[in-house]
């Protein structure tokens, strides 16, 4: 019985086009009339994730005589960061990677490659606990450990050092300053938390 490939399926894809996801698989040995039964599942699905960074797991299933199955999860972008001069997106994991999917949108984080992790994991905090806030976000500065936001609107949000004890506190506490700035005035020059522990936040109007 043959064992030659004649059908590949592929389920799963979002910003991956179908071209882009069998180029790749040829790229590492797959193809319409490639050999079946010689293809090693487990170091397969490496050499696609390898190949496509953008591929956050695949699932193969072989299914004889001669198809098979890839069932893809791609990455999701939380974040862009600027490498050799083009913006690339950047996910929760911190695996960066070239996509389809229009992220101009998304906050930029702003900082030195070994930091990069440390604005990944401010985001992805306030993209749990708050998006409306996380989707406000147009910069994320990280200067000696201490983040400031740059919103949308051009308000700086000066929020000091990330620690994962307090930033669901701190989060509440610009939600609510923000909420109450937008019914007293027009524009927002920027919100200093950085002494929220004392109890304090800084609030300048323009």
């Amino acid at each position: 019985m043959s064992r030659i490939i004649k059908q590949i399926e592929i389920e799963g894809l979002k910003a991956i086009t179908e071209n882009e996801f069998l180029n790749a698989l040829s790229n590492v040995g797959i193809k319409v009339g490639s050999n079946l039964i010689e293809t090693y599942l487990i170091k397969l699905g490496e050499k696609i994730k390898k190949a496509m960074p953008e591929v956050k797991s695949v699932r193969i299933k072989r299914n004889l005589p001669n198809r098979i199955k890839f069932i893809v999860t791609e990455r999701e972008p939380i974040g862009t960061v600027e490498i050799d001069g083009k913006l690339v997106a950047i996910d929760d994991e911190n695996v960066c990677f070239v996509t389809n999917r229009d992220i101009s949108n998304l906050p930029q984080i702003m900082t030195d490659i070994d930091k990069v992790s440390d604005g990944v994991k401010l985001l992805k905090a306030l993209n749990e606990m708050n998006r409306n806030i996380y989707f406000l976000i147009s910069k994320v500065y990280n200067i000696n450990d201490r983040f400031t936001l740059l919103l949308k609107s051009n308000t700086k949000i000066f929020w000091g050092e990330y620690s994962d004890n307090v930033v669901d506190t701190q989060l509440k506490l610009l939600n609510k300053t923000l909420q109450d700035a937008e019914s007293r005035f027009r524009n927002i020059e920027y919100i200093d938390l950085r002494l929220f522990n004392e109890g304090r936040v800084i609030l300048k109007p323009i």
